[in-house]
């Protein structure tokens, strides 16, 4: 039979360490700071179930946080997640204290407790665990903490150029570091090296490109790209996004895109007015601007242009292929 754990010991990037506590609270706007949070926690126990909030009942929590496990020595820990305080389950938790049998980690997506719920924290002698966002001087540390975690040895430089890619989000420069440290492991590294494996857009720049095409603002849709061109952004990168957009249209048209529904309704609109088949050649077009991006001279914005300018010409084109529209399908 195995040992029974004790406390177990917590090494968070919140300086929480010797953690005793029966019950856990994580806290804080920082979704990558709290992922992180519980990881370090589950990595504590060798049994971890996670709850639906929205269909636990404050009585079924109570019977299994004070359920003993005979069959189980070590010490099960039970992880609710929610946007809320859930004040309804702690003051059921507040009739059984002491009683518990079971960890209990809340992890709560708000930026700070109110005072009720810090008062009743304190009654349940639970432990505290704060995440709130770093501040924008604090990314650089952040990120080299990222580095340190994944083996990537990335010099000041580099760190800086991935800071400006990613912006201050630390899930986008997690996945960042990630991605460079399978491509080059152990290896030295500084701006250069990781520039050309830089070629993702940011995801609020691809999402600003997808919604002004979506309102048919083409002509604004351009200028983004064309600022974005000057700023640096990967001319690839842009064109994935373009791509990305006509192939959700032709899925939209066959019924077959999977989206948040509002996404989705946006996408099928420009079917019914975008023939598929003018759709596919357009597509075949960005095929074409690949290749001519990364073997020719021409110049990026020209190559970008040629298919930006197309797109409001899908609408009256519809007449060519009136026999194939997505409404006959």
């Amino acid at each position: 039979m195995s040992k029974r754990r004790c406390a177990p010991r917590y090494l968070l990037p919140c300086n929480v360490v010797n953690v005793t506590e029966r019950m856990l609270v994580i806290y804080g706007e920082d979704d990558y700071l709290r992922r992180q949070a519980e990881q370090e926690v589950r990595a504590n126990f060798s049994e971890v179930t996670s709850l639906d909030v929205q269909q636990l009942r404050p009585d079924e929590l109570v019977a299994l946080v004070c359920q003993r496990d005979l069959f189980q020595p070590d010490m099960r820990l039970y992880v609710v997640r929610s946007k809320d305080e859930q004040r309804s389950l702690w003051k059921v938790l507040l009739a059984v204290q002491g009683k518990f049998c079971q960890a209990l980690l809340f992890n709560c997506r708000k930026k700070s407790l109110s005072a009720a719920a810090q008062k009743t924290f304190k009654l349940l002698k639970a432990k505290l665990i704060a995440c709130p966002a770093p501040r924008p001087h604090e990314y650089p540390a952040r990120l080299q903490r990222i580095c340190a975690q994944h083996g990537l040895q990335l010099d000041r430089g580099g760190r800086q150029l991935l800071l400006e890619h990613g912006g201050l989000h630390l899930d986008a420069l997690a996945n960042e570091v990630q991605k460079l440290a399978l491509i080059f492991g152990q290896e030295h590294l500084n701006a250069t090296d990781i520039a050309p494996h830089l070629g993702l857009l940011r995801e609020d720049r691809s999402f600003a490109i997808i919604d002004l095409l979506l309102n048919k603002q083409y002509s604004r849709a351009q200028l983004v790209v064309e600022k974005l061109l000057q700023h640096g952004e990967s001319a690839l990168a842009i064109l994935g996004v373009l791509a990305y957009f006509l192939r959700n249209v032709v899925l939209a048209s066959e019924g077959q895109l999977k989206l948040a529904p509002r996404q989705v309704a946006h996408y099928r609109n420009l079917a019914r007015d975008w023939p598929r088949p003018a759709c596919l050649d357009l597509l075949a077009h960005c095929q074409q601007a690949d290749m001519d991006l990364k073997t020719s001279r021409l110049r990026p914005e020209l190559v970008l242009g040629s298919v930006l300018l197309r797109l409001p010409r899908l609408t009256t084109d519809a007449r060519m292929y009136a026999g194939h529209s997505p409404r006959n399908h």
